[in-house]
């Protein structure tokens, strides 16, 4: 004996395992369950035993099983992780539907075996997330479009600012023509020259920025 022999013997896992187990016939009465498919229509043993499986099953639920998993279980005996809605006396609530159907000698299904796992907790989580999502993205979204707006006042200034220093450069440029035919010393001439060279290539860098920093049409 240990501490531990009354937790996981057979009958005490299957009565309280964290999800619920259910054996019912294809008409649906309802043969054994556990505890815990119990407690999630707070009724015992000897009430849901009355019970037909379908009628715990919400219209659109039941209607799917007669539609889909019957077929199914026929064709391959099992059927996997099927979202079904349950209705209960406190609160609906979402299962996963596992399931693996015993046969006769004929083929003829005789008893379905099914483990469920409720999704209350899963469905809260995932709503959770989504709002995080829609929150973030909305975050972003207001992000991009005050760095858009940011952009796009820089640009202005820019231009405004490359059109204010152009307009001395181009006097510049024009006295500078002037001064090229004027008739001056060597030294003064290439003084001229060079300061030529430095306001053209002012005029192109000027220009470049012009045209990196145009709104877009």
């Amino acid at each position: 004996m240990t501490q531990f022999d009354d937790y996981v013997n057979t009958a005490f896992i299957f009565n309280e395992a964290p999800i619920g187990f259910i054996s019912f016939e294809p008409t649906g009465n309802i043969v054994k369950g556990n505890n815990t498919f119990y407690s999630w229509f707070q009724k015992t043993e000897a009430e849901l035993s009355s019970e037909n499986f379908f009628k715990l099953l919400s219209k659109g639920s039941s209607l799917y099983f007669q539609m889909v998993i019957t077929p199914l279980l026929n064709l391959r005996s099992y059927s996997n992780e099927i979202n079904l809605t349950f209705i209960s006396d406190e609160e609906n609530f979402d299962a996963l539907f596992n399931a693996k159907a015993y046969k006769d000698e004929h083929g003829k299904i005789i008893l379905i075996n099914a483990y469920l796992l409720k999704i209350i907790d899963r469905k809260k989580y995932e709503a959770e997330l989504l709002l995080a999502k829609r929150m973030a993205e909305e975050s972003l979204n207001s992000a991009k479009k005050i760095i858009d707006e940011n952009n796009e006042q820089f640009i202005k200034i820019a231009m405004n600012q490359s059109h204010m220093i152009r307009r001395p450069l181009a006097n510049m440029l024009g006295l500078l023509a002037i001064l090229k035919d004027i008739k001056m010393p060597d030294e003064g001439e290439n003084l001229i020259k060079l300061l030529a060279l430095s306001a053209e290539e002012l005029d192109t860098l000027i220009k470049e920025v012009v045209k990196q920093t145009r709104l877009p049409e």
